[in-house]
């Protein structure tokens, strides 16, 4: 399990230790079992009141809780998507991954955060571009400020695709294809790297020190690896 935290921000990646099986993610279905409910509780250590989910469905798509009155009623899983975004004090936002990309965009001037979960679909799909405009149309979030925190996901060390797959790529996307023995392998790091300097985020806000290859390392669930027998890495963010 990593912790980061700085400012008002606490970020918590799950590792084996701290994961849970796909169906656990969804069989809760009110929020205080959820926030008493491993590894979730976890976030109420550092201020979390409520904790907020979507029904992942590797898309573009998210959701923002903009006021403490929307959080209150909100259940979980009630809306499907692959992002959150809230500037609501206490409240987690919480996204499974097996592979998959976890990033976190954090706006320390305006007080925002958002959580992604970023698979190869989401990814070609624009989530993290549908994510940030999102932030800066309805929370006023300066490009140039956001800090963008990449969690642990399938690195191009093991994460192998074929050729189908690179052809369907676009051009900017094949920046993270790599090739060697014949064999291609996309890093999806490398490919939101490439995007977030497009979108006009500074180099030096891209924090991916914590993006450990999930298939080789064996901290963290991987669904390749462990394919039918697969649990889910859990990142959660929570303001303070």
């Amino acid at each position: 399990m990593y912790i980061h935290q700085e400012n008002n921000l606490t970020i918590i990646w799950g590792g084996k230790l701290q994961s849970i099986a796909p169906q656990q993610f969804y069989a809760v279905n009110d929020q205080a079992t959820l926030l008493a409910t491993e590894p979730f509780s976890l976030v109420q250590a550092y201020g979390a009141q409520q904790i907020l989910t979507v029904r992942q469905t590797h898309s573009a798509r998210g959701y923002a809780y903009k006021n403490l009155a929307q959080v209150t009623v909100a259940k979980p899983y009630e809306h499907e998507g692959d992002y959150l975004i809230t500037s609501v004090t206490g409240t987690a936002l919480v996204v499974a991954s097996a592979d998959c990309l976890p990033l976190v965009m954090y706006d320390p001037v305006n007080g925002v955060v958002t959580n992604i979960h970023a698979g190869w679909r989401g990814a070609v799909a624009g989530i993290a571009a549908c994510a940030l405009q999102q932030m800066c149309d309805e929370f006023n979030t300066a490009r140039i400020d956001v800090q963008i925190f990449f969690g642990p996901v399938a690195r191009a060390c093991c994460y192998e695709v074929d050729a189908t797959f690179v052809q369907a790529l676009s051009e900017e996307a094949r920046t993270a294809v790599y090739e060697r023995a014949g064999k291609y392998y996309f890093d999806l790091v490398v490919y939101h790297q490439h995007i977030f300097k497009m979108l006009g985020v500074a180099e030096s806000s891209l924090h991916v020190d914590k993006a450990v290859c999930t298939i080789c390392s064996d901290e963290f669930c991987s669904a390749r690896r462990d394919k039918g027998n697969a649990r889910r890495n859990v990142t959660m963010v929570c303001l303070r």
